[in-house]
C-alpha cells in the first residue's frame, strides 16, 4: 500500500510541472518574433491544445479511478486477512479454554470443589477472559459447556460468571432450565424459543435482547435491566421481576399470571394482549405503557404509577388498583367489574364506554374524568371527587354517591335510577336528560345545575339545594320536595304533578305554564314566584306564602289555599273554580277576570282586592272576612258595589 502512495504522488507532482513548463515556453515564444507566436488569436491556441487537454484528463481520471479500486481491494483483502485471523484466535481461546477447563473438571475436581477454592477462582478467571475474545457464536458454545458441565445450575453454581460478557450470544432453542446468568451482559443476545424456566437472571443486562416465546417460568429476573427487549409471547408465569427495567420492551401476548413485579419500571412497554392475571404489580411504573386489551383480573397494582397508559379493552375484573395513579389514562371499554379502586388518581382518565359495574371508588379522585357511556350499576363512589367529570350516557343505577364531589359533572343522558346521592354536590352540574328516577337526593347541592328534560320521577329530595338550577321540562312527578330550596330556579313547563313541596322555598322561581297538578305545596313560601298559566289543578297550597306571586291564567280549579298567604298575588284570568280559599290571605291581590265560581271564601281577606270582572255570585263574598277598598267584578269599589247591590250581610 506505501508503494501504491508513493507511486500515485509521483505521477501527481508531474502535472503541475507541465502546465508550468508549458505556460513559460508560450509566453517566451511571444516575446521572440521569428517563433510566430505572435499571429496566434486565442481560438487557435484553444483548437490547438483542447484534444491534448480533454484526452489529458480523461487519462488521469481514468488513471485514479484505477487506484481508488486497487486501494479499495488492498483494504479488503487486509481486512479479510484480520478477520480470519481473529477468527483463528477466538477459535484458539475456546479450544484453549475447553482443554484447561477439562483439566481443571478431571484433574483437580472442579464439581466437587468448596465454595472459593482456588481452583473455582482459577475456572471463573478462565471463564470471563475468555469470553471477551469470542464472537456471539462461540460464546453459546461455550454456555452450552458450562451448562451441560453442570457448573453454572442455580441449585449448585460452580463457575460464577457474574459481569461476565455475552452480549449477543446465540442462544435460539437453547435448553438452560434452572441456569444461573445473574449479574452477567447479555445484551442483544439470543433466547429467542430458549427454555429458562427456573434460571437465575438477577440484576442481569438484557436490553434488547430476543426472548420471544422463550420460557421463563418461575425464573428470578429481579433488578434485571431488559429495556427495549424481545420478549413476545414469552412464558414469565410466577417469574420474580420485582425491580426490573422493563421500559419499553415488547411483551405482547406474553404471559406474566402469578408474576411478581412489584416496583418494575415498564414505562412505555409494549404489552398488548399479555397476561398479568393475578400479577403483582404493586407501586410498578407503567407510565404511557401499552395494555390494550390485556389480562389483568384479579391483578395488585396498587400504587403502581399508570399515569397516560392505554388499557382500552383490557381485561381488570376484580383487579386491586387502591391508591393507583391514572392520570389522564386510556381506559376506554376496559373491563372494571368488582375492581378495587379506592383512593385511586383517575383525574382526567378516558374510561369512556368501560364497564364498572360492582367497581369500588370510595374516595378515588375523579375529577374532569371521561365516563360517557361507562357502566357503573352498583359501583360504589362515596366521597369521590368527581369535578367537571365526563360521564355522559353513564349507567350508574343505583350507584352510591353520597357526599360526592360531582361539581360541573356531565351527566347528561346517565342512568342513575335508584341512585345514592344524599348531600352529594352537584352545583353546576349537567344532568340534561339523565335518568333518576326514585334516587335518593335529601340535602343535595344542585345550585345552578342543569336539569332540562330531567327525569327526577318519585325522586327523594328533601331539602336539597336547587337555587338558580334549570329544570325546564324536567319531569319531577311525585318527587318529594320537602323543604327544598328553589329559589330562582328555572321550572318552566317541568312536570310537577303530585310533588311535595311541604315548607320548600320556591322564592322567584320560574314556573311558567308548570305542571302541578295535585302538587303539596303545604307551607311552601311563593315570594314573586312565577305560576303564569301552571296547570294547579287540585294541589294543596294550605298556609302557603309569599307575596307578589304571579298566577295569571293559571289552571286553580279545586286547589286548597286555606289559610294561605299570598297578599299581592296575581290572579289576572285565573280559574279558581271550586278553590278552597278559606281564611286565605289575598290583600291586594289581582283577580282581575278570574273564576272564582264555587269558590269557598269563607274568612278569606281581599282587602284592596281587584275583583274587576271575575266570576262570583254576591253569596261568596257574604262569607269574605275583610274586603274594604276592594275593586268589585263592576268595576266600582267595594263601597259603590254595595250601595248598588245592597248585599245582606252587614
Amino acid at each position: 500500500m506505501k508503494v501504491l502512495i508513493s507511486k500515485s504522488g509521483k505521477k501527481q507532482l508531474k502535472i503541475p510541472v507541465l502546465v508550468i513548463l508549458t505556460t513559460i515556453a508560450i509566453w517566451a515564444g511571444y516575446q521572440v518574433f521569428w517563433t510566430g507566436f505572435s499571429q496566434r488569436t486565442l481560438w487557435d491556441w484553444m483548437e490547438l491544445l483542447m484534444v491534448p487537454i480533454v484526452l489529458g484528463a480523461g487519462a488521469l481520471l481514468f488513471q485514479r479511478a484505477l487506484r481508488i479500486a486497487e486501494l479499495k481491494k488492498a483494504l479488503e483483502k487486509e481486512r479479510a486477512e484480520r478477520e480470519l485471523s481473529l477468527d483463528m484466535q477466538r477459535q484458539e481461546t475456546l479450544t484453549t479454554y475447553f482443554d484447561r477447563m477439562e483439566n481443571l473438571l478431571l484433574q483437580n475436581s472442579l464439581r466437587e470443589s468448596q465454595v472459593d477454592s482456588e481452583v473455582r477462582t482459577v475456572a471463573r478467571a478462565l471463564t470471563l477472559s475468555a469470553l471477551r475474545n469470542l464472537d456471539g457464536q462461540r460464546k453459546s458454545y461455550l454456555l452450552q459447556f458450562l451448562y451441560d458441565s453442570n457448573l453454572i445450575n442455580t441449585r449448585n453454581t460452580i463457575v460464577d460468571i457474574g459481569e461476565a460478557n455475552l452480549e449477543g450470544a446465540h442462544l435460539e432453542n437453547a435448553h438452560f432450565i434452572e441456569v444461573c446468568l445473574k449479574k452477567s451482559h447479555l445484551e442483544e443476545a439470543n433466547f429467542e424459543g430458549a427454555n429458562l424456566e427456573g434460571a437465575n437472571l438477577v440484576s442481569t443486562c438484557l436490553e434488547r435482547a430476543h426472548l420471544e416465546r422463550a420460557d421463563l417460568e418461575g425464573a428470578n429476573l429481579k433488578l434485571a435491566h431488559l429495556e427495549e427487549a424481545h420478549l413476545e409471547e414469552a412464558h414469565l408465569e410466577k417469574a420474580h421481576l420485582e425491580g426490573a427495567f422493563i421500559n419499553r420492551a415488547h411483551l405482547e401476548g406474553a404471559c406474566l399470571k402469578e408474576a411478581h413485579l412489584k416496583e418494575a419500571f415498564l414505562d412505555g412497554a409494549h404489552l398488548e394482549g399479555a397476561h398479568f392475571e393475578a400479577a403483582h404489580l404493586e407501586e410498578a411504573h407503567l407510565e404511557e405503557a401499552h395494555l390494550e386489551e390485556a389480562h389483568l383480573e384479579e391483578a395488585h397494582l396498587e400504587g403502581s404509577h399508570m399515569n397516560s397508559i392505554h388499557l382500552e379493552g383490557a381485561h381488570l375484573e376484580g383487579a386491586h388498583l387502591q391508591g393507583a395513579h391514572l392520570q389522564g389514562a386510556h381506559v376506554e371499554k376496559a373491563h372494571l367489574e368488582g375492581a378495587h379502586l379506592e383512593g385511586a388518581h383517575l383525574e382526567k382518565a378516558h374510561l369512556e364506554g368501560a364497564y364498572l359495574e360492582g367497581a369500588h371508588l370510595e374516595g378515588a379522585h375523579l375529577n374532569s374524568i371521561h365516563l360517557e357511556g361507562a357502566y357503573l350499576e352498583g359501583a360504589c363512589l362515596e366521597g369521590a371527587p368527581l369535578e367537571g367529570a365526563h360521564l355522559e350516557g353513564a349507567n350508574l343505577e343505583g350507584i352510591p354517591l353520597n357526599g360526592a364531589h360531582l361539581e360541573r359533572i356531565h351527566l347528561e343522558g346517565a342512568n342513575l335510577k335508584l341512585a345514592h346521592l344524599e348531600e352529594a354536590h352537584l352545583e353546576e352540574a349537567h344532568l340534561e336528560k339523565a335518568h333518576l328516577e326514585g334516587a335518593f337526593m335529601n340535602r343535595a347541592h344542585l345550585e345552578g345545575a342543569y336539569l332540562r328534560a330531567t327525569h327526577l320521577e318519585e325522586t327523594h329530595l328533601e331539602e336539597a339545594h336547587f337555587e338558580g338550577a334549570h329544570l325546564e321540562e324536567a319531569h319531577l312527578e311525585r318527587a318529594i320536595l320537602n323543604g327544598a330550596h328553589l329559589e330562582n330556579a328555572y321550572l318552566e313547563k317541568a312536570r310537577l304533578d303530585e310533588v311535595h313541596f311541604g315548607e320548600a322555598n320556591l322564592n322567584g322561581a320560574f314556573m311558567h305554564r308548570a305542571h302541578l297538578k295535585g302538587a303539596y305545596l303545604k307551607g311552601a313560601y311563593l315570594q314573586n314566584v312565577h305560576l303564569d298559566a301552571a296547570n294547579i289543578i287540585g294541589a294543596v297550597l294550605n298556609y302557603a306564602h309569599g307575596e307578589k306571586v304571579r298566577l295569571n291564567r293559571a289552571h286553580l280549579q279545586g286547589t286548597q289555599l286555606v289559610e294561605a298567604a299570598l297578599s299581592g298575588a296575581d290572579f289576572e284570568g285565573a280559574n279558581l273554580e271550586g278553590a278552597n280559599l278559606q281564611g286565605a290571605n289575598l290583600q291586594g291581590a289581582n283577580l282581575q277576570g278570574a273564576n272564582l265560581e264555587g269558590a269557598n271564601l269563607e274568612g278569606a281577606s281581599l282587602e284592596q282586592a281587584n275583583l274587576n270582572k271575575a266570576r262570583l255570585v254576591p253569596e261568596q263574598l257574604a262569607e269574605v272576612d275583610k274586603i274594604h277598598s276592594a275593586l268589585m267584578p263592576d268595576g266600582n269599589n267595594y263601597e259603590l258595589w254595595v250601595a248598588n247591590n245592597k248585599p245582606d250581610w252587614n
